[in-house]
């Protein structure tokens, strides 16, 4: 992925994209319309192998955050109440 955010996103960093969804998504349609301009075969391969993974990726990561957060609100309910 990050190979493809440099072509073709030279402004945005991978970590970025993870935590910013309007640049992940400007930043997915600039390189779809560029691999997509190249042929079909290079922009099958990026949206199936490259993209659909990466977009897997963020959004684990941001259920596990969510399961984090929650736990913690849990916890800490949990303490005050012990007090």
């Amino acid at each position: 992925m990050s190979n493809y955010v440099k072509k073709y996103c030279p402004d945005q960093h991978l970590f970025e994209l993870m935590f910013d969804d309007e640049k992940n998504i400007i930043c997915e349609n600039l390189i779809h319309h560029g691999v997509g301009t190249e042929n079909f075969q290079n922009y099958s391969f990026y949206a199936t192998t490259v993209s659909r993974p990466f977009q897997n990726l963020i959004e684990e990561n941001w259920i596990k955050l969510a399961e984090i957060i929650d736990n913690l609100k849990t916890r800490i309910k949990f303490t005050r109440k012990s007090r």
